[in-house]
This record gives C-alpha cells, sequence and structure tokens, in this order.
C-alpha cells in the first residue's frame, strides 16, 4: 500500500501510524468493507491489520481475507471468527435441516462445540460436534450439565479413558441415564482389570516353574539335547535366564 503526506488523503492513507490506526477505525464495516480488507492485507503495521480485521464484516469478506493474507496469526483470527458464524447457523437450526457438515468442519474450537451439543436442535448435529470433542474437562462438564437422555451413552463413552472423571459422573451426572450408563463402563472397566490381574498372575506363575526347571537342569547338569523340542525350549530358558541375571533390569 503506497502510503503519502498528503493530509487531504484519507486517515487510512496516511504516513503516521496513529492517524491510520484513527482513520481505520471510522470506516463504516459494512460499507467500507472493501478498504478495510484491503488495509487488513497490506497494511505495514500488525497493529492496524488487525484493528481492520476485527471491523470486518460478514463471512465472505473474511473467507477472502483467509485465501490472500500469508499472516498465520490473523488467519487463525478470520477462522475462529467464521467457526463463530457456523456455529450460530448450527444453534439456530431446527430438526430436519440437512446439508450442515461444512458449517460443522468450520468449528474447531472445543468451547464453541459444546455450546452446539448443548444448544442444538437435532440429535444427529449435536452427536457430530460431540464426536469432534476430545478435551476430557469439557466432556466432564458436559456430563454435569446435559439434560436430554439422547447423548448419555454416547458421552459417557468418550470418558472410557479416564476412569475418575466416570466415578464423579455416577454421582453427579446430569441425569439419570448418564449417572446409569458411568456405573454400567466403571463395571466393564473393573471387570477387564480384573482379567488382565488373573491374566498376569497366571503368566507369573509360569515363569515361576520356568525358573524352578531351568535351575533344576543347570545344578544337575542335564544335557538338554536330549529332550527333543522340550529340550530346545529349556535350552532357551535357560538362556533368558542367564541374560537376567547379567542384566537385572532386563525381561525374562
Amino acid at each position: 500500500m503506497a502510503l503519502f503526506a498528503n493530509p487531504f488523503q484519507p486517515k487510512w492513507k496516511r504516513r503516521d501510524e496513529s492517524e491510520r490506526l484513527a482513520g481505520v477505525e471510522e470506516l463504516d464495516p459494512i460499507q467500507q468493507a472493501d478498504i478495510l480488507l484491503r488495509i487488513a492485507l497490506e497494511d505495514p503495521s500488525a497493529q492496524i491489520r488487525r484493528t481492520a480485521l476485527n471491523r470486518l464484516e460478514g463471512e465472505a469478506a473474511l473467507e477472502e481475507f483467509c485465501r490472500k493474507s500469508s499472516d498465520p496469526d490473523l488467519v487463525d483470527l478470520a477462522q475462529r471468527r467464521l467457526a463463530g458464524y457456523a456455529r450460530d447457523r448450527l444453534l439456530s437450526l431446527r430438526s430436519g435441516s440437512t446439508h450442515w457438515e461444512h458449517w460443522l468442519e468450520q468449528v474447531r474450537d472445543e468451547r464453541m462445540l459444546q455450546e452446539i451439543v448443548l444448544g442444538g436442535a437435532m440429535i444427529e448435529l449435536c452427536l457430530a460436534a460431540l464426536e469432534r470433542i476430545h478435551d476430557e474437562e469439557i466432556l466432564f462438564d458436559l456430563g454435569r450439565k446435559i439434560r436430554g437422555k439422547h447423548l448419555a451413552e454416547k458421552l459417557v463413552q468418550r470418558l472410557a479413558a479416564y476412569p475418575e472423571k466416570l466415578k464423579l459422573l455416577a454421582h453427579q451426572g446430569a441425569n439419570k441415564a448418564i449417572r446409569q450408563h458411568a456405573r454400567n463402563l466403571l463395571a466393564q472397566i473393573q471387570a477387564a482389570a480384573k482379567q488382565d490381574n488373573v491374566g498376569v498372575d497366571e503368566e507369573l506363575a509360569r515363569m515361576a516353574r520356568c525358573r524352578e526347571i531351568v535351575e533344576y537342569a543347570r545344578h544337575t547338569g542335564a544335557h538338554t539335547h536330549n529332550f527333543g523340542p522340550v529340550g530346545e525350549r529349556l535350552q532357551a530358558m535357560k538362556t533368558e535366564l542367564d541374560q537376567l541375571e547379567a542384566d537385572p533390569n532386563g525381561e525374562f
């Protein structure tokens, strides 16, 4: 952008940065959107570019800015504003609406997604928004706020990796369905953990028996090659035990 010292030029074109900033703040966001877009793209001052972008109104102008700008921070700001427009559109939808998926794709902020889950009128929209949330605190917060039952099971499943949160939801869930699903999933997790412990105990017992066999062969000087495949396995176990003794931090 060419900047001149001519006092008769509009303020936003002047050389002095403070005058340009004042001029940007005087521009009409609707009637002079093209000027604001140009300033947001071209002004040498980062502060003025940001101010111009903040004054831009409408999705078309913001989308054009995202296509043309080389400033990643301002592009991120514009995308977040576009996400706000998309969120508002999604929250205004009524049951039976279609072709909303491309708007949801624009919403990456998980707090905005939370708003959609809580305020959306369509179950399929709320479920899709819920699938895009990964923050455990936001998911837990939803579990204490959602009143409808249609999202209960999916929400609880999203917290399967956080048993402590499930324990809290089992008592603090927003509705009976959430509390029941949380208790059911906790019971499944605990049963699986118990089964895993049984498997570990069995493996430890097997290893102990192997150690006894290896120790017997070592102390008696038994010739393992006389035992065929069993002897081969015995020799392998002896080797593993020798390695373990040589490196106590290794694995048997």
